[in-house]
C-alpha cells in the first residue's frame, strides 16, 4: 500500500496534483494534503506516508526542514521536491536532505507521472516501474489488449570541468536514443555525463524547453510509431516490452495521451486493418 503526502501553499498546485494525477493507475491508494511544513508534520503523525511531494520555500516551515524532520523520524519515506526555482542551489539543498527527484514548476503532469510511477516502484522494492522492457519474436498483428484501456539520488557531484551545455546535450540525447529498449531513469542519465541528477535534469529543461522524463517518453512513442509504420512490430505487450515498459496496459495509456489514440488504433490507421 503507497500514500502520497503533497505538501504546496498555492492550493491550486495542491488541488490539482490531488485531482488530475491517476493515483490509482499509478499504485497510489490515499493521497492527503498540506499548506505547509507543520501541517504536513502534523499529518504524518496521524498517518505516515510512503511518498512526500514537497515544494521547497513555503512558509512556517520550508519544505527543506520538513525534509529533514521527514527523514529523521520516517526514513522509509521517500521524498520529491517541486520548485520553481532551477537554480543549482536549490537542487542541492534538496540532494543534501536525500530527495529521489526534483519536480521544476509549472507542474508538468507528464513529469509528475512518470517520477511517481518511478518511485512507487522504489517503495516497491523494485527499480521497474509500474510501467517500464525487452525483446521481440515475430510479427503479428497488434490486438486490442483486454479492455485496452532510480535509484535515491546520490549526493551532489562537484561541477568541474563541465563540458558546454550543448555537448552536455547531445550527449544526454544519444545516450536516451540508445538505451530506449529499457527504462532509463536521472540516475542513470546524470551519470552518463558525469554531473549530478538535479543539474543535468535543470539544464536539459532549460537548454531544450521540456523535461528530460518527456523527452524520453517522446521518444520511446516515437520509436513504436516508427515500428507501427514500417509493419515491424509485435503484439501490444510486446511492443511495450521491447521499449522498456513491463505494462502494455501502462504502455498504452502513454502512447494514447502522445498520440491520441491507442497502438492498434494507430495501426489501423496507418494500414487500414
Amino acid at each position: 500500500m503507497v500514500d502520497v503526502l503533497i505538501v504546496d501553499d498555492e492550493p491550486r498546485t495542491v488541488r490539482g496534483l490531488a485531482e488530475t494525477i491517476p493515483w490509482r493507475e499509478l499504485g497510489v491508494v490515499e493521497v492527503s494534503t498540506a499548506s505547509n511544513g507543520r501541517e504536513a508534520i502534523e499529518a504524518l503523525r496521524l498517518k505516515s506516508a510512503k511518498i512526500l511531494l514537497t515544494d521547497i520555500r513555503m512558509p512556517r516551515m520550508d519544505g527543506l526542514e520538513l525534509s529533514r524532520a521527514v527523514a529523521a523520524e520516517y526514513p522509509d519515506t521517500r521524498i520529491i521536491f517541486m520548485s520553481a526555482h532551477s537554480d543549482f542551489a536549490y537542487a542541492k539543498a534538496a540532494l543534501s536532505v536525500g530527495a529521489v527527484d526534483y519536480i521544476l514548476k509549472p507542474i508538468d503532469s507528464g513529469e509528475v507521472i512518470d517520477v511517481i510511477d518511478r518511485v512507487v516502484a522504489m517503495v516497491r522494492g523494485t527499480d521497474e516501474p509500474v510501467g517500464s522492457v525487452t525483446g521481440p519474436d515475430g510479427h503479428a498483428a497488434v490486438p486490442d489488449p483486454p479492455g485496452e484501456g532510480d535509484r535515491p539520488i546520490a549526493g551532489p557531484r562537484p561541477e568541474k570541468a563541465v563540458p558546454t551545455d550543448k555537448r552536455v546535450i547531445r550527449d544526454i540525447k544519444r545516450f536516451v536514443d540508445e538505451n530506449l529498449s529499457r527504462p532509463i531513469g536521472l540516475q542513470e542519465v546524470a551519470d552518463a555525463v558525469h554531473l549530478s541528477p538535479a543539474y543535468t535534469s535543470a539544464m536539459f529543461r532549460k537548454e531544450c524547453g521540456t523535461t528530460l522524463v518527456a523527452y524520453i517518453t517522446n521518444q520511446k512513442i516515437d520509436r513504436a510509431a516508427e515500428w507501427i509504420r514500417l509493419r515491424d512490430y509485435y503484439t501490444v505487450s510486446e511492443l511495450s516490452e521491447r521499449l522498456g515498459f513491463s505494462d502494455y496496459r501502462y504502455f498504452t495509456r502513454v502512447f494514447k495521451r502522445q498520440r491520441g489514440v491507442t497502438p492498434t488504433q494507430f495501426a489501423r490507421e496507418m494500414h487500414g486493418q
